[in-house]
């Protein structure tokens, strides 16, 4: 196979320049590319903000407070933005209803309005009740969630970069995701805002014989922020459309602009388990290139973000230092990384990289994987608590992790992504965002979403397997025991199987499944032995006629192995990762299948190119 080279080498950020036409920016620009290197431009933080935000104002008047107190309160409140949107105002007040309409809202702004100077005793009946005040504020910046804001930070961010330094000198932008897309960020009284949130809960919630009449329709925003039981499924909506507008209008724009330029748009993740709560499945499937910027310290729950970077892009990034050891590098690759940048300013796939063939050979093509495990963010969505959140992403940890000691390799997706699945009843497998599962595997969650269950129900209605961890989701749209019972009829269906019991008996029972039901391209065994090395990672590309199969020891120990591919018309090459050097290994044939002897060192690599012999 003839090496390539990238058409760009990814070296390092450089923040974008406070004042326009900065002399200090252009001259680190041109620094730069002295030593023939091209930068990130990244962008700050506080530019990554959105305008609008909902807020509420919570009222309770007790049995002993006098008409006046309450009409004084009710009329000291702020007037929230002028912005009238749809020629409807958001702004306005919420009766609470009593048991046993505690779910309800009753809009009562006109109501007040008309009865503050002409009969002030109305104010008597609000006695002993809730009611919430929920206004819009204007916090000046650019609104990132609608068109016309996007477009405005395009010229007035974007464009006037390029019109002052041009695009010779760098690859692209990039961006850190905002605060803001996190539910944990809020404090349960101001949300992110645009008017097409209000058109989606009109468009999208369906609640069993109930008006959904534009008043009520209005009625139903308070559930945003005041628990009911239609609370849940309300905030599951919000939060879904908050991400998907954010993607469609924000990054999808911008990555759009910086294509039209012939740069690239990145999103930099700094590794941290509190990318757990963003739905990353449906914000990095727009984003050219995902950038991971690793810790010191190495986690289960880091390692998960890790794979949700890989799992949604054929070019995945991560930072590392050229000093740094070549083996971590290598162990990037495992998991599906194939960019490396160096804040040293040093190109990481130029001559003499420690990682330019690992990246030359692994940037063809797109990865197989045979499992996807689905993202719990919906249980957070619709059950906003840090504590409980914690123990879901342990469980959600621990299971991505044993899959992967298992030696399976997978992707992770959102419950948004599996809305668009299509399902094949020849062999069972599912496919989602172009990409061919085995199995579905579903961790240890609280609720899921009704659309999500009746996806996974049809897809064992075609022959295909879940597995679920216990304990298992028992609230659907963020209740329980819902008639006809669709999630429970799904976990305890014939097609879903449990894993229940300890750790180590779950593990297991999980590996059990695995090597029954999963059929990999190529397994590798111990020398001489019948078990499997999980040791070694496989990371699987696809590519014209063949596949890619990077192997990496990642123990600690010399090991012998013996590698099996399946299929026996095929042409095998080696390519010594240190120096690019094309290796035919000696191989033999039998039950038609290939076999190689394969010896690694501890945390060595070696990647095989397999091409069918043309027929």
């Amino acid at each position: 196979m003839k090496n390539k080279r990238s058409n760009n080498s990814l070296n390092t950020f450089l923040e974008y320049p406070k004042t326009d036409g900065s002399k200090q920016h252009l001259s680190a620009l041109q620094k730069i590319a002295e030593i023939g290197n091209k930068v990130w431009i990244q962008l700050p933080n506080n530019l990554i903000r959105t305008r609008y935000y909902l807020n509420v104002i919570e009222f309770n008047f007790n049995e002993f407070d006098t008409a006046e107190i309450i009409r004084r309160e009710l009329l000291n409140v702020p007037t929230g933005s002028n912005r009238e949107t749809n020629e409807q105002s958001i702004s306005g007040f919420f009766l609470v209803g009593n048991s046993p309409n505690r779910g309800l809202f009753y809009c009562i702004t006109e109501y007040l309005q008309d009865c503050i100077n002409t009969d002030t005793h109305v104010f008597d009946r609000l006695r002993g009740r809730t009611v919430l005040y929920i206004y819009i504020t204007d916090e000046g910046n650019k609104d990132l969630l609608s068109d016309s804001g996007v477009s405005e930070f395009i010229d007035e961010i974007l464009n006037n970069y390029v019109e002052s330094y041009g695009t010779d000198l760098i690859l692209g932008f990039s961006v850190e995701l905002p605060e803001f897309l996190s539910i944990l960020a809020h404090n349960g009284l101001t949300l992110p805002w645009t008017q097409s949130f209000y058109d989606d809960i009109q468009n999208n919630i369906h609640l069993d014989e109930t008006d959904l009449s534009s008043e009520y329709s209005l009625s139903l925003l308070p559930s945003l922020f005041y628990e009911t039981h239609n609370s849940p499924i309300i905030r599951g909506i919000f939060w879904q459309n908050l991400t998907s507008q954010f993607t469609n209008c924000f990054l999808s724009s911008v990555k759009s602009y910086c294509i039209e330029k012939n740069i690239h748009f990145a999103v930099t993740l700094p590794e941290s388990a509190r990318w757990l709560q963003y739905d990353l499945g449906t914000l990095l499937c727009s984003i050219d290139y995902p950038i991971l910027i690793p810790d010191e310290s190495d986690t289960t729950r880091r390692f998960v973000v890790a794979k949700s970077i890989c799992s949604n892009s054929k070019r995945a990034c991560v930072v590392r230092k050229e000093e740094q050891t070549l083996h971590l590098s290598l162990n990037d690759a495992s998991k599906g990384f194939n960019e490396w940048l160096s804040p040293d300013y040093h190109s990481s796939q130029t001559k003499g990289s420690k990682n330019r063939y690992i990246h030359e050979n692994l940037i063809d093509g797109y990865p197989i994987r045979p499992i996807v495990i689905l993202t719990p963010i919906q249980s957070l969505w619709m059950e906003p608590d840090q504590k409980k959140w914690n123990n879901i992403t342990k469980a959600f940890a621990w299971l991505c992790d044993i899959v992967w000691k298992l030696g399976y390799d997978f992707d992770i997706v959102s419950e948004k992504q599996l809305s668009t699945a299509v399902f094949n009843s020849s062999n069972g497998t599912i496919t989602i965002n172009g990409y061919i599962y085995q199995l579905v595997l579903l961790p240890s969650c609280i609720s899921l979403h009704e659309n999500s269950v009746r996806r996974l129900t049809e897809y064992t209605k075609y022959k295909g397997r879940i597995i679920a961890d216990s304990p298992t989701p028992y609230l659907l749209n963020g209740k329980i025991g819902l008639a006809p019972y669709q999630l429970e009829r799904l976990i305890y269906g014939r097609s879903t199987y449990l894993l229940d019991g300890t750790q180590s008996e779950r593990e297991e029972t999980l590996g059990r499944y695995l090597k029954k039901w999963i059929k990999l391209g190529i397994r590798v065994y111990y020398s001489n032995e019948e078990n499997t090395a999980d040791e070694i990672k496989v990371h699987q590309r696809k590519i014209e006629n063949g596949d890619i199969f990077y192997l990496f020891n990642s123990g600690s120990k010399n090991l012998h192995t013996l590698v099996e591919i399946l299929g026996e018309d095929k042409d095998i090459i080696e390519i010594d990762l240190s120096s690019g050097e094309v290796i035919r290994p000696e191989f033999w044939k039998a039950n038609k299948n290939i076999y190689h002897d394969c010896k690694f060192s501890p945390k060595q690599a070696r990647l095989f190119i397999v091409k069918n012999f043309d027929i």
